[in-house]
């Protein structure tokens, strides 16, 4: 039977071809040519030998398998580069929670630090200046393991001075105005009885920094709650005038409340990994702690509000934007006697600590 092909290339030594061949009727003859010149190559198949019987289809540079490899192999199982765990990379929402534990201690820390040199008494102005050192060692610690945990080479004072009011994710009650130093006291008591059990919760967290922080600042944070607990009923169960303060403290705070133990998709997933408590699960021990010293300090419990939220998701209040003025930019006055500064130098200090000493000048 004759075949027709359509030559697209030239066959070199092709029996009477050309440079330009492109149709071919071929015989017996030059069909043989071409099975011929298409016949597979047996430059790499296996030789049958005595040695290898049986795996003519493995290449002949490769030995057989010996028993004493295979038990050599599952020893080392496991064992190669190529089975080694991966570089854990960012942990976004462990970054946000971080974020969440320091921003809480810096902004309080920074409020607090505004009484120095205004408190009652010389002794209160000393309880207030160590609670806003305590709160800003904590956010020390909680700040830089965001950083590490972001992976962008950013620390804690880069977070805490370089950062606009909206990456900032601290509850809406710690950046609200001191007022009087009942209203102080009001915003402390209802802070510190809520971050004591959080921390007391903390201990247990899964990841061992934050739980390691926790068991240190949860003494810390007792004491807070128990001096500010202490002016409570000392106020409220004084004066005429110091139970309207603080009764006017109480109503302004309260309305915050409710974002302390607002469950988002952070904290839910969180709460999941085992890294925070579910937050509800201590809110009924809150509202009794809180209700049993409002009661012995002769105060009435404010009615319930309308919950202020948004904090822990970058919307703020107006105040957290003067207070950033004043803890990220060294005011004029400074300058002026320390002379002319870059804008570097101007903004965000030298450290945290620095923040709360600035706040004092």
């Amino acid at each position: 039977m004759a075949v027709e092909l359509n030559l697209l290339t030239v066959l070199p030594g092709f029996p009477g071809g050309g440079p330009r061949v492109a149709w071919w009727r071929g015989g017996a003859q030059r069909r043989a040519w071409l099975l011929a010149s298409l016949a597979p190559s047996t430059a790499f198949q296996a030789v049958p030998s005595p040695a290898n019987a049986g795996e003519d289809k493995l290449m002949p540079s490769l030995p057989p398998i010996r028993p004493e490899d295979e038990v050599l192999a599952k020893e080392r199982r496991g064992a190669g580069t190529f089975d080694a765990p991966a570089a854990e990379g960012p942990d976004p929402s462990l970054f946000e929670y971080a974020l969440r534990l320091g921003d809480d201690s810096l902004i309080l820390g920074q409020r607090l630090s505004e009484w120095t040199g205004h408190a009652p008494s010389v002794e209160v102005d000393l309880s207030l200046a160590n609670m806003a050192l305590d709160l800003i060692g904590q956010a020390t610690h909680f700040l830089n393991y965001a950083g590490e945990v972001e992976g962008k080479a950013r620390d804690g004072d880069a977070l805490a001075f370089h950062r606009d009011v909206l990456d900032f994710r601290n509850c809406m009650l710690v950046e609200q105005p001191n007022g009087d130093f009942a209203q102080t006291m009001a915003r402390q008591f209802l802070f510190s009885t809520w971050q004591k059990m959080l921390f007391q919760h903390l201990t247990g967290s899964t990841d061992t920094f934050i739980a390691s922080v926790a068991a240190k600042a949860v003494k810390e944070v007792t004491y807070h709650q128990e001096l500010a607990q202490e002016w409570v009923i000392r106020l409220g169960d004084g004066t005429d005038e110091s139970r309207r303060r603080m009764q006017d403290g109480l109503e302004w705070n309260w309305r915050f409340v409710p974002e302390l133990f607002e469950m988002d998709e952070l904290a839910i997933e969180a709460a999941s990994r085992g890294v925070a408590p579910d937050l509800t699960a201590f809110r009924g021990d809150y509202e009794l702690a809180v209700r049993s010293v409002i009661e012995e300090a002769a105060l009435d419990l404010p009615q319930s509000q309308r919950p202020i939220l948004g904090g822990r998701r970058g919307h703020h209040s107006e105040h957290l934007g003067h207070l950033l003025c004043t803890m990220q930019f060294l005011p004029a006055p400074i300058r002026m006697r320390h002379g002319s500064l870059g804008p570097e130098a101007r903004r965000g200090g030298a450290s945290l600590v620095g923040a709360c000493k600035r706040s004092g000048s």
